[in-house]
């Protein structure tokens, strides 16, 4: 395909993607129809089959390619902090960038359906959050998954509570919020979590 060709290949998946995210504010995944997409992008429906299988297909490349922006974001954080664990600040961006696209992670983390924003967050964990957790103490690789897991729900749930209720802190007030919760004392007054491995 010649760049011209491509160019336009793309925008006209950008396009389907739009089209998608506009719908996604009125109704749930799972009652997009074919049909819909293809009015709200106003395309026909052999076009739509060129680019997309189904609407899930469609939905995962657009989860693709919002998460390729959070994971730029994330890079050039690491890059900018080389030489120590970015955190509060991090947490702080990556939340900061779900709530500029609100509508898809309404969706995405009610339904379930965001294995991107998972690996998203493993790499997060794996560069920074886990680093905290060996600070306080944890060892143990198998306790360390109950931490993650336990930590991965937490986070997942919060930033939905936020998205849901109008997103009234900023993201960085929630970050700290999370950051509290997580290791140290919730009122902010001080205080460590210990975490009994001992």
């Amino acid at each position: 395909m010649n760049r011209t060709g491509n160019s336009r290949h793309q925008e006209t998946e950008f396009k389907i993607q739009k089209a998608l995210l506009a719908l996604l504010e009125q109704k749930t995944l799972k009652t997009i129809t074919v049909r819909e997409l293809c009015e709200t992008a106003q395309i026909n429906k052999a076009t739509f089959y060129r680019h997309y299988q189904d609407v899930y297909e469609l939905a995962e490349k657009t989860e693709r390619r919002i998460h390729a922006g959070m994971m730029e974001l994330l890079d050039a954080e690491r890059k900018r902090s080389l030489t120590e664990p970015v955190g509060q600040r991090e947490l702080a961006d990556v939340i900061r960038y779900i709530g500029e696209h609100t509508v898809f992670y309404l969706e995405f983390l009610k339904t379930g359906y965001d294995t991107f924003l998972d690996k998203g967050f493993m790499n997060l964990w794996e560069k920074t959050i886990r680093q905290q957790f060996q600070a306080m103490g944890v060892t143990s690789e198998r306790r360390m998954q109950y931490y993650y897991r336990f930590y991965q729900a937490g986070v997942r749930t919060t930033v939905l509570h936020w998205l849901e209720t109008g997103r009234q802190e900023s993201p960085e007030e929630l970050a700290q919020i999370i950051w509290r919760m997580s290791f140290g004392h919730p009122s902010g007054n001080g205080g460590e979590c210990h975490t009994g491995e001992d």
